[in-house]
Parts: C-alpha cells; structure tokens; sequence
C-alpha cells in the first residue's frame, strides 16, 4: 500500500485519536479490505530502458550545468566514448 493512502486513511484519525501502533493497524486493515485493494491505484513500475548510446562519437552527449566554490561549469559527456569534457563558465547561470 503506498504510503500516502495510509496517510489518507489516517487523516480524520489523525488529530483527535491516537493510540500506539495505529499506521500499522489502519494499514493492515487497508490491506486485508477488499474494496480498499480493488480501488487502490495501479501504479506498476515501468521498467528500465537503456538508451541508445550512439554510432559516432559526439553524435549523443548529455550537458550538466553545476556551481563549485562559486564558480559555474559545464559539464559534457560523449555517450558513445565517455569523454568528459569540463567547461569553466565565467558567467552565472539563469533560470529560465
């Protein structure tokens, strides 16, 4: 059961009663409710993909922009070789 239908459950209960163990119990209780399990979410992990790295060097790079002692670079990464390539940048970044 995912952690924010507990708290769900817990919501009218949660201020003016308390008693201890009571997540456990109203989570069992969701647990072993039929109308609780055929009304809960489906969310199903989605597996894993790899992505394609590439044919050729520099044809698929990923950039990351990080700050290090008050100082911004940018880093990039060649997919197909692994190449790292550090760019100091005299100007700070903005949001956009």
């Amino acid at each position: 059961m995912c952690e924010h239908q507990v708290s769900g459950l817990l919501g009218p209960f949660a201020t003016p009663m308390f008693w201890i163990g009571m997540s456990n119990d109203v989570k069992q209780l969701a647990d072993n409710c039929d109308v609780c399990q055929q009304t809960k979410p489906c969310n199903s992990e989605e597996p894993l993909q790899q992505h394609v790295e590439g044919r050729t060097p520099w044809e698929k790079c990923g950039v990351d922009l990080f700050e290090f002692n008050q100082k911004y670079y940018l880093v990039t990464v060649d997919y197909f070789s692994n190449f790292l390539k550090l760019t100091f940048s005299p100007l700070r970044p903005q949001v956009l």
